[in-house]
């Protein structure tokens, strides 16, 4: 059995606002620590049969880039459920969303 790791280290400011968020992994695409605005974290608690859920952003995550991540995340899990279950009308139906909502992005950004 192979073992991958994956490690994040969140600063926090004296209020408990997130600063900075650092992570590195086995398989990264980059070697060595990388810095993130963002991230979203859910795992599926089987004895639970619920989802636990960490969001977080720094400082310096700003309003647009916060929609851009929410329609990419969304994006990412249309294709988590396509490879997943093969439900391709529900894989189209989030896609149709993150097109949507990415028009709204794009109307709010010009005005």
């Amino acid at each position: 059995m192979r073992i991958e790791n994956i490690s994040i280290d969140i600063s926090l400011d004296d209020h408990h606002v997130c600063e900075n968020i650092h992570w590195q992994a086995t398989n990264a695409p980059a070697e060595g620590i990388s810095e993130a605005k963002a991230m979203a974290l859910a795992l599926w608690d089987s004895q639970g049969k619920g989802t636990a859920k960490i969001d977080l952003w720094t400082k310096k995550m700003d309003v647009f880039e916060m929609k851009q991540f929410v329609i990419e995340t969304i994006s990412g899990l249309a294709d988590t459920i396509r490879h997943a279950t093969e439900d391709e009308e529900m894989a189209l139906e989030m896609e149709l969303l993150c097109k949507q909502l990415g028009r709204k992005l794009e109307k709010d950004l010009r005005q």
